[in-house]
């Protein structure tokens, strides 16, 4: 083997990184535009724990990792709240509107107590490791089990240490410089703090340092050849352990980087006697990419054993950047991860009009943002204020949105106080999280960078299917699909055509809360066309990994479990006997008892079973029941918004008795065998079943003291198209029977789940003496507010009451500048 080959060869095992200053560079801002990144989800939650019965509320926040900016891919955002055996016990579909949304839960009263995990995720980032997804851990107390998983019996665990040494070159070189970190983590595998003794396989001790943060240090060495190296590790308990640092090899390259203060990128590339020859002047390639999106390349030299080059960062977001340097062939040499955070001084803050309050007393929030004179532009953010007993006490740096989008979701396996790293407090952080990411960042992570994008972006809902004929199950080409969409409070009509496989497509739907559909095909003349297949409209979620239960016994701020059940009792039973709910529904109705329904009530429950209540009603009394003419002709004038039109069809076989009934003006048109286009108007039913044209007769002849009553509706879900102009119902007396009819083969009737609408959370005004003052007010959650702007140099105020019980308050806000800057700030105050 020669020695290029070897040196190459020793080169290819190296994955390495480190810092340096500036040579000449050419730059290629190649963009890899055949990868698609999936978007990153943060969740906003009220707080962290819950009891049976009460609302979790939550805000959505979707981002572009390309920009950091809020996302425009996608409207669809799943959201499941997944019990502690890993199943889906409630799901909600989001809608999001440029990058924004927000929705809640319901726990219902038998909710078992245990850790609950709320996972968000849109169907893009399925093409993807689901690390990706948003998960918050939630704690449920349902104050009338045992505690479940939360009642553990703590158990002794022997402490041990493990630590683990990652070379900044991915492999440490002989006679080369190298940074080494290190991390130590106890038995329950968190950051343990250490004194560490270095010694050469000789035996002699070289130097004594200790870890700096959460377990985490570094090192410097430069390896001679011929020697090997250990460590002796003692933890503060006196724990100690013997560790082998990894062999250095005798050829390879390190690279280092260091970010300046106006954020660019100092790359050094270092290497040894025996490597250098085999590169010198040979091109490489570095890489800089953002979540595997290559947004940079620079075509570096190497002409010396220390070579340094400046390298501009303005085309990357902030966030984790990947440097890869790459030997000619494209194979991979070496890489590190390093943090790019261009506004350092740009923050949200949050102020309270005093420190201190009384129950039922009302509150001032002051919000502002501050940032240098690169900081230009809004931002939109949620808020939350809720007792501390239920909120996450557990670290001062817990989870926010800066953590997730800049550094969690990026980086794989679970990160201690994240926020630490975010806190504008902590002069060091930068400092600290760059040794995060030498040990946790070390290796290459678990992204599927060649996975095939076959989960799309959802923009809304699809309706799709094909239409066949009847006799021969050959598609139709050219057939009209008609489908008209009902809601909780409007109505749609669309149609497209069937292609040469006789296939449709309604793509991008824009539906909430259950909808009926009504989907039909009909050929050029409207008539009844070939058999109609819709596809499945219910969507799979992705599998659930497993959690094993947590190690670390449960604690509740200073409460133990059974303290906490006993207060949630009371206040259950208080929402309960007085009906509270920090959610705006409607007035509640008491039953005290339930008459039975007569013979006709049934019948007229039978007739409105598909719409239940109608826009209108006109009721048939005794003085009307010897009305002389037909029913069409007693309608006439009779019900607002309805006209009825006479002897408009002279073919008809009831001219000039013919009729066409239009409610507010409503009619689609449809052309006649002259050619000439007809109005038609509202659909008639007959006791809820809809009357052809040759059972008019029926009604025609119908006396009106049969007829019991008429309804008026403006559309109707089941008819779809037929009932877009409007539906009349004529309901008679029982006894007066009609057979029903059943969908034909060209019509098929589907329930669809939309958007789920958001509730709106109550908060009470104590200004006014109204008699909601006199009932209890056991909120936990005081106030959430999901959506509002803020803009530079302008403070927003929010207003709301405190409750009744004597608390902490924690108050969080957080949210997503334009520029792309997530913020978070979290403050305190006492109710007494």
């Amino acid at each position: 083997m020669n020695l290029i080959s070897f040196a190459l060869g020793m080169i290819l095992t190296l994955f390495s990184t480190s810092n340096s200053r500036s040579n000449n560079t050419t730059q290629d801002f190649n963009k890899d535009v055949t990868k698609q990144l999936a978007e990153k989800v943060y969740l906003h939650i009220d707080r962290s724990s819950y009891s049976s019965g009460d609302d979790i509320w939550f805000k959505a926040y979707a981002v572009d990792p390309s920009t950091n900016r809020l996302s425009v891919n996608t409207n669809n955002l799943h959201v499941e709240l997944l019990t502690p055996d890993s199943k889906i016990v409630q799901s909600r579909t989001i809608r999001i509107s440029n990058g924004l949304g927000n929705g809640d839960f319901n726990l219902a009263d038998s909710i078992p107590s245990g850790i609950y995990r709320i996972r968000a995720y849109t169907n893009h980032m399925r093409n993807y490791d689901d690390h990706f997804f948003s998960l918050k851990k939630i704690t449920v107390i349902n104050p009338y089990d045992d505690g479940g998983g939360l009642n553990r019996v703590k158990q002794k665990i022997q402490n041990k240490i493990e630590i683990s040494f990652f070379p900044e070159g991915g492999s440490l070189i002989d006679n080369v410089t190298s940074t080494v970190a290190f991390k130590a983590v106890n038995a329950l595998g968190k950051g343990s703090d250490v004194t560490i003794e270095l010694y050469s396989s000789a035996g002699e001790l070289i130097t004594i340092f200790n870890s700096t943060h959460l377990g985490m240090g570094f090192f410097n060495i430069k390896p001679v050849p011929g020697y090997t190296y250990y460590t002796k590790v003692r933890s503060k308990d006196g724990t100690e352990i013997k560790a082998q640092l990894p062999s250095s090899f005798p050829a390879g390259v390190v690279i280092r980087t260091f970010v300046t203060p106006d954020k660019n990128l100092i790359l050094t590339v270092s290497t040894n006697e025996i490597t250098l020859p085999s590169v010198i002047n040979h091109e490489f390639t570095v890489n800089l990419s953002s979540r595997n999106l290559v947004s940079q390349k620079v075509k570096i030299k190497l002409d010396s054993l220390v070579n340094n080059y400046l390298v501009p960062l303005d085309s990357l977001p902030d966030g984790i950047i990947r440097v890869t340097l790459s030997e000619f062939e494209g194979l991979p040499l070496a890489e590190r991860l390093f943090f790019l955070q261009r506004n350092d001084d740009t923050r949200i803050n949050v102020i309270t009009d005093k420190a201190e309050y009384k129950p039922r007393e009302k509150i001032s929030v002051f919000l502002s943002l501050s940032g240098d004179s690169s900081f230009s532009g809004t931002g939109d953010f949620s808020f939350s204020a809720a007792e501390s007993q239920f909120t996450d006490n557990s670290s001062p740096f817990q989870v926010s949105i800066a953590s997730w989008f800049l550094l969690e979701s990026d980086v794989h396996g679970p990160i201690e106080q994240p926020s630490y790293y975010f806190d504008p407090e902590n002069k060091k952080r930068l400092q600290k999280l760059d040794l995060l990411l030498m040990t946790q960042g070390w290796r290459d992570f678990k992204w599927k960078y060649d996975s095939i994008t076959s989960f799309k972006h959802e923009i809304g809902f699809r309706i799709s299917g094909n239409v066949k004929r009847m006799l021969n199950n050959k598609p139709v080409e050219g057939a009209k699909i008609n489908l008209g969409l009902f809601s909780y409070n409007s109505s749609m009509f669309l149609d497209t055509k069937t292609d040469k496989k006789g296939s449709y497509i309604f793509d991008e739907l824009d539906i909430y809360g259950n909808t009926k559909a009504f989907i039909s095909s009909t050929n050029n003349l409207e008539k009844m066309s070939g058999r109609i297949f819709v596809d499945s409209i219910q969507y799979n979620p992705p599998d659930i990994e497993y959690i094993k239960p947590d190690t670390i016994e449960f604690t509740l701020i200073s409460k133990n479990l059974k303290v906490f059940q006993q207060e949630a009792i009371i206040r259950i039973n208080n929402l309960k006997k007085y009906k509270l709910s920090d959610t705006i529904n409607l007035g509640e109705v008491s039953i005290i008892a339930k008459r039975a329904e007569t013979p006709q009530e049934l019948r007229v429950k039978e007739s409105r079973r598909f719409y239940a209540t109608p826009d209108k009603e006109l009721l048939v009394t005794p003085a009307m029941e010897n009305y002389g003419g037909d029913v069409f002709s007693f309608i006439s004038g009779r019900i607002p918004g309805v006209m009825v039109k006479r002897g408009i069809n002279p073919r008809s076989i009831y001219y000039p008795d013919d009729v066409e009934i239009y409610i507010r003006n409503q009619f689609s048109y449809q052309f006649s065998e002259e050619k000439k286009p007809k109005a038609h108007g509202a659909l008639i039913l007959l006791d809820g079943y809809e009357v052809d044209t040759m059972g008019l007769i029926s009604i025609l002849t119908l006396p009106m003291k049969m007829v019991d009553r008429i309804d008026v509706l403006n559309a109707s879900p089941l008819y779809g198209m037929r009932g877009a102009n409007g539906v009349i119902n004529i309901i008679t007396y029982q006894g007066f029977k009609r057979n029903p009819i059943e969908l034909s083969p060209n019509s098929v009737f589907k329930i669809l789940s939309g958007f789920d609408v958001p509730r709106i959370f109550y908060s009470p005004e104590y200004n006014s003496q109204e008699s909601q003052t006199l009932l209890p007010d056991v909120r936990s959650t005081i106030f959430w507010q999901p959506d509002f702007k803020i803009e530079k140099n302008k403070s927003f105020e929010l207003d709301y009451y405190n409750a009744d019980s004597p608390a902490t308050i924690n108050i969080t806000a957080e949210g997503v500048t334009e520029e792309g800057i997530p913020l978070t700030r979290r403050i305190k105050y006492e109710v007494k």
